[in-house]
């Protein structure tokens, strides 16, 4: 509490969570080429068309979830700052019930399985691997994004305090 109620606290908080913003763009576009790369090849008796449609991460990186991803950055950045881990450990717990079911969604198989559906498993089963790692990746890299921005705002706060011990020394 005692970054929030210091002289410069301002200041610091906005380039922390101007780097925060920043980097979490940078998180963002990384996510985006990371989709590509972890989707792999089409199963057996799948055409790359039918396997890129399955695949297909409606709005994902794009609207929602870039706002979802500001968010958690923004919320952990406030909290590392108002030092609540209970808060963070919360919402990463809430997370992980979030993970389970894409997860678990993905890969589910309606009715009686079938051996002509082997593929499909294959293919659900790999989607719903995509779509954890990504998230896991997603989650991890803002916890990231967070923490360098509370050691800008750290660092900020204490040049601020140097440049304040200066001028004072200057002065006498």
């Amino acid at each position: 509490m005692e970054l929030m109620f210091q002289e410069g606290s301002i200041v610091a908080f906005a380039v922390g969570l101007l780097v925060v913003y920043v980097l979490g763009r940078l998180l963002d576009s990384r996510l985006r080429r990371l989709v590509g790369e972890i989707q792999g090849q089409p199963p057996n008796g799948m055409t790359a068309e039918q396997w890129a449609k399955l695949l297909e991460l409606p709005e994902t990186f794009g609207g929602l979830y870039d706002w979802l991803g500001l968010f958690e950055r923004t919320t952990y950045y406030a909290l590392f700052l108002l030092r609540t881990p209970e808060l963070i450990i919360g919402w990463l717990i809430f997370k992980l019930g979030c993970y389970w079911g894409i997860w678990r969604h993905p890969i589910g198989v309606e009715g009686p399985g079938a051996e002509a559906d082997a593929d499909r498993m294959i293919a659900r089963a790999q989607r719903g691997n995509a779509l954890a790692k990504i998230s896991l990746l997603g989650t991890l890299g803002n916890l990231l994004v967070a923490v360098v921005g509370i050691l800008a705002a750290v660092l900020v706060l204490w040049a601020l305090r140097l440049l304040g011990e200066m001028m004072d020394s200057l002065r006498r």
